[in-house]
């Protein structure tokens, strides 16, 4: 029997603060790209399985490819049968991990 999840995403403040600071300076390319990963994030029964899986101080992240230069950075929690996407950045290199 298979059961039904529902997916839920939950924007961090800082999410939030860099999606408009991009959607007012980056390229459309990139907001569309984001969309779309948001997207399939929400569709999938395993959103784990869409990310890399982040090693050290960010362990218990993920982070989705935009561009070579771009990525979202979430998290994934199960709650009974709701998965819980949280969206901690979308940014580049340097502001996810600090370094180039």
């Amino acid at each position: 029997m298979k059961t039904n999840t529902l997916s839920e995403i939950r924007m961090s403040s800082t999410f939030e603060h860099l999606y408009k600071k991009k959607k007012g300076n980056a390229p459309e390319y990139i907001l569309v790209k984001a969309v779309e990963a948001i997207n399939d994030l929400i569709s999938t029964s395993n959103p784990e399985s869409l990310g890399e899986k982040k090693k050290g101080q960010l362990g218990d992240y993920y982070s989705i490819d935009l561009t070579r230069g771009h990525r979202i950075l979430y998290r994934v929690t199960r709650e009974s049968e709701n998965i819980i996407i949280n969206l901690d950045r979308i940014c580049d290199h340097k502001e996810v991990y600090g370094k180039d």
